[in-house]
C-alpha cells in the first residue's frame, strides 16, 4: 500500500511540474525562443541550455545565484549562457529575461567514435572510451608500471560509478618529502575533451618516464595525481558505451562545480546537500595538501584563475601577480604550438581572473585555495565542449607542453620543514608572509616530516621585495613567522607570551602549550640577538650572494653553506642560542628553490 502511495505522489509531483512549467512557458512565451525544445531537454535530460541577454553586471551577479552560468560574452550587449534544472529554470523564467533555448551540448554528436575494453595499444587517442574502457584502462596503468603508478579509487558516484587516481611518481607506493600536484577533468560531464588528454597525459608521463628529461624530472620530484573523469555519471549520461547524450550535471542533476562551500556565501548556497563527488574530493583535499592544482573544462578555452567569488578590483588573491605569472605562462605556451586565434575566446592573452569574467559561487577552485590553502586554477581548453574524436589529437599538441610547464611550477617557491629544536620532531605549523598573505594564502607545514612548500613569485622586480620579505621572516622566525594550531587566529602579544613563557607539547589531537619559569628580560633580549646572528649566517649572507651574483647563484650558495668555517659558526651560535633558552624551542628551516620561471619547451625536446 505505501509503495502504490509512493508511486501516486511521485507521478503526481511530476505532472504538477510539468504543468507549472506550462503555465509559465506560456506565460512568457514572448520572451522566450524555442520554449517547446526546453521542455523536451527537462523532460529527457533533467537541465536544459540556453542562452541571455541581459544589460548590466549587476543582472549577471542575481544570475549566478540562480543558474549554473557556462559563458559571458560582452558585446553590445552581455550573452549569458547557461545551463538550469526545472527547478532553475522555473525561477529564472520568473525574471522575464528574453532568451533563447539552445541544442544541448551533450546531444551535438550522436555516434562518437568509441573504443571498447582493453584497446590501451591504439596510440592515437582519436576516440572516447566506453566507461568500462575507463576502468579497464586506468588499472592497466598500474599493472603495467607498478612502481610508477597507483589506482586510488577516493569515492563513488551517486549511480555508483568509480572516482579514480592515477597517483604518479618514482616511489608512488610510499610516501615521500615532494609537493604533491593535482589535475582532475570534467567535472560536468558533457566537457569530455579533457578527459582524453589526461588519460592521454598519464600515459605520456609513464611510457617517457627515464627517456624523457622533462618528464623524468617531474615524475621524479613531484607527487602527481590524475583524476581523468570527475563526473561519470553526466559523461555517460546516455548509457556506459556512449558519451552521446551527455550532461553537464551529476547522477542527482545538481551541478558539481557550485556544490563546494564558498568563502563569501558559506555552505550549501545552492540550496543542495554535498554530492557523493564533491564529499570526496572534500575528503582528499582535507587529508592530502596539494601544491597546486588544476581543473580542466570545455565551452571556452582560457586560464581563469582564483578568485570566482571576487572581481579582481573586490579582492585580488595575495599571489596575484604570481597567480598572472603562471597563467600566462600556460597560455604563452600554448601560442607557440598552436593555430592562430586558439585559446583567444575570452582574452587576448589567455588568462581572465575568475570573477573579472563573471562571478561563481561553490566553485571547487575557489574551496581548494581558500580552505585548502592550495593554489588551483580552472582552465578551459576547447570552446567546443564535445569534439569530434578526430580532433582530439591536436587539442594534445596544443596543450601538453602546457600541462608540463604548469606541473613544473610546483616545484618553484620555497621549502622547508619545521621541527621542534631539542628533540627534533616535526610539527604542524602556519607558515606565513607578513604584510603579504591574506584571505588564507599562507600554508601549513604538515606531518610525518614538518614540511611544507609555498609558491611565490619572483623576478626581475619582484625578486629582491619577495627575498627581503622573507628574511625579515626568517630573522624574527620565533615571533612572525610560525603562528602554532593553539587558535585559528593569534595576536602578537600571544604568540610573543607562547615563545618566551610556554613551551610546546604534543597533546591528543594536535599541539598545545603548558606553563614554565618566569621570563628574565636580559635572557629574552639575548636570545633576539643570537637568534638574529644565527639567521643571518644561515639565510641572509647566501641569499645577498645569490641575489647579487645571479650568475651561478646556486653552486655559490652550494660552496658557502658547506664550508668548514660556515658550519662552525652556524654550530657555536646554535647551541649557544639554546643554552640561553634552556627550553623546548620551534626550529624553522627553510631554502630559496628555484625561482619562478617561464618554462617553455623547446619542440625538439619531444
Amino acid at each position: 500500500m505505501h509503495f502504490y502511495y509512493f508511486c501516486y505522489m511521485k507521478n503526481k509531483y511530476f505532472i504538477f511540474t510539468a504543468f507549472f512549467l506550462f503555465c509559465i512557458f506560456f506565460s512568457s512565451a514572448q520572451n522566450t525562443i524555442g520554449y517547446s525544445e526546453a521542455i523536451e531537454q527537462l523532460s529527457r535530460k533533467k537541465e536544459v541550455y540556453f542562452k541571455a541577454e541581459i544589460n548590466d553586471s549587476e543582472q549577471l551577479s542575481f544570475l549566478t545565484k540562480i543558474i549554473s552560468i557556462d559563458n559571458v560574452k560582452y558585446n553590445k550587449q552581455i550573452s549569458v549562457y547557461g545551463y538550469a534544472n526545472s527547478f532553475e529554470f522555473q525561477k529564472f523564467l520568473k525574471l522575464n529575461i528574453p532568451h533563447q533555448i539552445l541544442e544541448h551540448p551533450g546531444d551535438k554528436i550522436k555516434a562518437p567514435k568509441m573504443y571498447p575494453l582493453g584497446t590501451r595499444s591504439i596510440k592515437e587517442w582519436d576516440a572516447y572510451p566506453t566507461y568500462p574502457a575507463y576502468i579497464d584502462l586506468m588499472y592497466q596503468f598500474q599493472a603495467l608500471y607498478p612502481g610508477l603508478c597507483q589506482i586510488i579509487c577516493i569515492g563513488t558516484t551517486a549511480q555508483g560509478r568509480k572516482l579514480l587516481f592515477a597517483k604518479i611518481s618514482d616511489n608512488a607506493e610510499i610516501y615521500e618529502s615532494e609537493p604533491r600536484f593535482m589535475f582532475t577533468s570534467t567535472m560536468h560531464g558533457d566537457e569530455v575533451t579533457g578527459y582524453v588528454l589526461m588519460l592521454r597525459l598519464i600515459d605520456y608521463l609513464l611510457d617517457d618516464y627515464g627517456n624523457n628529461p622533462a618528464v623524468t624530472n617531474l615524475v621524479d620530484n613531484l607527487e602527481i595525481w590524475i583524476n581523468p573523469l570527475e563526473n561519470p555519471d553526466g559523461t555517460y549520461a546516455g548509457g556506459d558505451m556512449t558519451v552521446s547524450g551527455a550532461t553537464r550535471n551529476n547522477g542527482n542533476n545538481i551541478d558539481l562545480n557550485r556544490n563546494y562551500p564558498n568563502p563569501l556565501e558559506g555552505m550549501h548556497h545552492d540550496g543542495n546537500s554535498w554530492q557523493p563527488e564533491a564529499l570526496a574530493m572534500m575528503e582528499l583535499l582535507d587529508s592530502i595538501h596539494f601544491v597546486m592544482a588544476a581543473n580542466f573544462h570545455g565551452g571556452a578555452e582560457v586560464v581563469n584563475y582564483p578568485w570566482d567569488t571576487w572581481t579582481s578590483a573586490e579582492s585580488k588573491h595575495a599571489d596575484d601577480l604570481w597567480w598572472q605569472f603562471i597563467s600566462g605562462n600556460y597560455a604563452n605556451t600554448v601560442f607557440q604550438f598552436s593555430p592562430a586565434g586558439y585559446f583567444t575566446s575570452v582574452s587576448s592573452d589567455g588568462t581572465t581572473n575568475g570573477g573579472d569574467w563573471y562571478i561563481v559561487y561553490g566553485s571547487r577552485q575557489d574551496y581548494n585555495t581558500y580552505f585548502r590553502y592550495g593554489r588551483e586554477a580552472t582552465i578551459e581548453i576547447s570552446n567546443e565542449k564535445m569534439p569530434l574524436p578526430e580532433d582530439l589529437p591536436a587539442s594534445w599538441d596544443y596543450n601538453y607542453r602546457s600541462f608540463l610547464s604548469y606541473m613544473q611550477q610546483a616545484l618553484y617557491g620555497i621549502h622547508g620543514f619545521v621541527t621542534d629544536s631539542m628533540t627534533g620532531e616535526p610539527l604542524v605549523a602556519r607558515v606565513f608572509m607578513v604584510g603579504h598573505d591574506k584571505d588564507n594564502s599562507h600554508v601549513f607545514s604538515e606531518l610525518p616530516d614538518g614540511v611544507y612548500f609555498r609558491p611565490l613569485y619572483s623576478g626581475k622586480t619582484a625578486l629582491l621585495p619577495c627575498l627581503m620579505c622573507n628574511l625579515w621572516i626568517w630573522t624574527y622566525c620565533h615571533l612572525l613567522l610560525i603562528s602554532l594550531l593553539t587558535k585559528p587566529k593569534i595576536t602578537a602579544t600571544e604568540l610573543l607570551n607562547l615563545l618566551i613563557f610556554h613551551r610546546l607539547r604534543p597533546k591528543q589531537h594536535g599541539y598545545g602549550i603548558s606553563a614554565t619559569a618566569q621570563p628574565q628580560p636580559n635572557r629574552i633580549l639575548f636570545m633576539y640577538i643570537m637568534e638574529a646572528v644565527y639567521i643571518m649566517f644561515h639565510y641572509l649572507l647566501p641569499i645577498l650572494l645569490e641575489t647579487i651574483l645571479l650568475q651561478n647563484r646556486i653552486l655559490l650558495s652550494l660552496i658557502y653553506r658547506r664550508s668548514r668555517l660556515f658550519h662552525l659558526l652556524h654550530h657555536a651560535i646554535h647551541l649557544l642560542f639554546l643554552n640561553f633558552m634552556e627550553q623546548e624551542t620551534v626550529h624553522y628551516t627553510g631554502m630559496i628553490m628555484k625561482p619562478a620561471v617561464t618554462f617553455y619547451i623547446p619542440a625538439t625536446l619531444w
